[in-house]
């Protein structure tokens, strides 16, 4: 049997597309990648302890003791762990799994919307995702986000197999991937679900199958979900409450976290929500201002007049209704339910959060962007499509260039986005002009193409890659040309040698410091254990002043360094938000036993809670 040249050579081209976009998005993630420095400290702690233990790899620990765990679960620093085991503890290490992750997301996205809108909408929902700045930035971050994007668009494209497939395998592959998203972060995995359940329930119910046959298959989804939960969950809840390690709660409780903490509380406010630098202010534009715009704003407007074009083509006149289709569904509605819930956060957000909202809004992109290549393509002149299309390029050009304002140093990116929209509207309308017999010109058609690519992509492009110019730290992770966040800065060497060698044989711990993040910090440089106090706010109910009492009793723990909110403490009134907590009962405890040491050159005080002399006389331990 022969076969026509001009299948294998679409194949082909579409084939050398998608490699195109995923070298480009591979060199742009691994640039300089040795120079990212800890990232989020309090994450990469838990690499490093999970890779160090078992009992740390279960529970998601940041402290080597694995005495205490993270406030998240801990399936998404397992790839981390296993980097770090092989490959040593370095920044690169941890950030490597993070980059195969985000390149494995764009490939399934591919994969994904080929299969419900064709070659050119899954290269270009490909293209889309992975050059979004909130993507770019993440993957070269060690946050769990980029885990949980690539199992949400793995559970995508298996809803999309099982629509279309009688085969079980694909309902407990799709109930498996949303219990490991769960295992991820927790609830924000549920957001899209409502969207993966509707798609396969409507197929049925549309196809005039029988709806109790859906539920089933529902179910189906729902006890393969909860089985892959539970792995988790059993062997947690059957250790028994005094050999877990503490929850990043203040009450350590892992339902409280789940539900309270981690879960409602983060969507849920008590009272107004006033405007932040960090979380904008909650509304229907909020995810399209600062600053949020620089890390998805680019594809927002564009993703919602795919969706708002579907929805009215299916509520058009009878005889011309266009049905959605399963992708537009199923990316349409994880879209509105992502966008609508991080558009109402009124807890705690951060813009990164919005790479939930990612792999949806590149997949309407890439649908959109084929749709109205297709219909350009018709002989048809349709004069209002090619106004229409004018009017959005230079609507989203000026957005872009907007977004790009505030920042001098892509202030030359702002012009190559304007010029390159008018030769849009230009070459879109040299198209309507110029017509060959009823049949379309390829060239004003490939000109629109080019110049509306460089005028759409070319900021969030430019605002991706200026990312590399300068190490991401912290927990609040942007992309852009500005350095946000530092993280906590490293220790003086007079410091760790201070501890180092006055510290006890029987010490369990170099030291003790307030909040995981700086005790990370202390224990990445050392490769030595360190006991946090209060989790990652300094307000987790561990440690107990008991435990710590008996630690000292028993030469474990000798010193605390004054950081974290601490770094200016002498012994007075506890810091502002932290009077009411463990940390400040075992802190006043612990300023009545021990006497504060300066070391010289070491750069934070240090809380010596064994002096072997009056306090005024401690000077001499430096």
């Amino acid at each position: 049997m022969t076969v026509s040249p001009a299948v294998p050579r679409r194949r082909t081209g579409e084939r050398v597309a998608l490699g195109t976009v995923l070298l480009a998005a591979a060199v742009l993630y691994l640039w300089r990648i040795d120079s990212v420095g800890w990232m989020n400290q309090y994450y990469t702690a838990v690499a490093q302890t999970s890779a160090a233990s078992w009992r740390g790899l279960l529970f998601g620990s940041p402290d080597l003791t694995a005495l205490t765990s993270t406030d998240k679960p801990p399936l998404a620093f397992w790839p981390m762990a296993l980097s770090v085991r092989v490959l040593g503890l370095h920044p690169w290490s941890v950030a490597l799994p993070q980059v195969l992750e985000t390149l494995a997301t764009a490939a399934l996205l591919w994969a994904t919307v080929r299969r419900v809108a064709g070659r050119t909408a899954g290269v270009l929902a490909a293209a889309a995702f992975a050059l979004t700045p909130v993507v770019v930035v993440l993957a070269r971050f060690d946050d769990p986000d980029t885990l949980l994007a690539l199992l949400l668009t793995a559970a995508a494209y298996v809803t999309v197999r099982a629509v279309r497939s009688p085969q079980r395998r694909w309902l407990v592959a799709l109930g498996v991937l949303i219990g490991a998203a769960f295992l991820t972060k927790w609830a924000a995995a549920l957001v899209p679900v409502p969207a993966l359940g509707a798609v396969l329930l409507l197929h049925h119910v549309g196809g005039h199958r029988s709806p109790a046959r859906g539920l089933q298959r529902s179910a189906v989804v729902a006890a393969a979900a909860a089985a892959a939960t539970a792995a988790w969950f059993v062997p947690v809840l059957l250790t028994p409450a005094t050999q877990r390690p503490f929850p990043d709660s203040p009450t350590g409780s892992l339902g409280a976290l789940v539900l309270g903490q981690d879960g409602m509380s983060r969507v849920l406010a008590s009272g107004p929500v006033p405007a932040s630098t960090i979380k904008g202010l909650p509304g229907l534009t909020r995810l399209l201002a600062a600053p949020f715009a620089g890390q998805i704003g680019w594809l927002l407007p564009a993703a919602a007049l795919t969706l708002v074009v579907a929805l009215v083509r299916w509520a058009g006149p009878r005889s011309r209704r266009v049905p959605p289709s399963d992708g537009m569904l199923l990316f349409g509605g994880w879209f509105v339910l992502a966008a609508g819930v991080l558009s109402i956060m009124g807890g705690a957000m951060h813009p990164y959060y919005t790479a939930l909202l990612a792999p949806a809004s590149a997949a309407l992109v890439g649908m959109g962007s084929a749709d109205a290549v297709r219909a350009l393509r018709s002989p048809e002149p349709r004069w209002g499509l090619r106004a229409g299309l004018a009017v959005v390029v230079a609507a989203l050009a000026a957005y872009a260039a907007w977004v790009l304002g505030p920042y001098p140093a892509l202030a030359p990116w702002r012009p190559v986005v304007l010029i390159a929209a008018g030769v849009t509207v230009v070459a879109l309308v040299a198209g309507g002009l110029h017509r060959d017999e009823g049949r379309v010109r390829r060239w004003p058609l490939a000109l629109a193409a080019g110049s509306a690519t460089v005028a759409l992509a070319a900021g969030p492009t430019a605002f991706a890659a200026s990312t590399l110019g300068h190490p991401v730290l912290g927990a609040n992770p942007l992309a852009g040309p500005v350095e946000t966040g530092t993280g906590h800065a490293p220790y003086n060497g007079a410091l760790v040698d201070y501890l180092e060698r006055n510290n006890p044989a029987s010490a369990r711990w170099l030291a003790a410091v307030v909040t995981s993040t700086a005790a990370s910090e202390l224990q990445l440089q050392t490769g030595r254990p360190v006991l946090p106090f209060g989790g990652f706010t300094g307000q987790s109910g561990f440690p107990a002043p008991d435990q710590v009492r008996t630690w000292v009793a028993d030469g474990a723990l000798r010193f605390i360094v004054l950081a974290g909110p601490y770094w200016q403490w002498h012994g007075g009134a506890q810091p502002p938000g932290m009077r009411t907590t463990s940390t400040a009962a075992v802190m006043t405890w612990a300023g009545q036993v021990g006497c504060i040491v300066t070391v010289p050159g070491g750069g934070y005080p240090v809380l010596d809670l064994a002096p072997t002399g009056p306090c005024d006389a401690t000077a001499q331990h430096a």
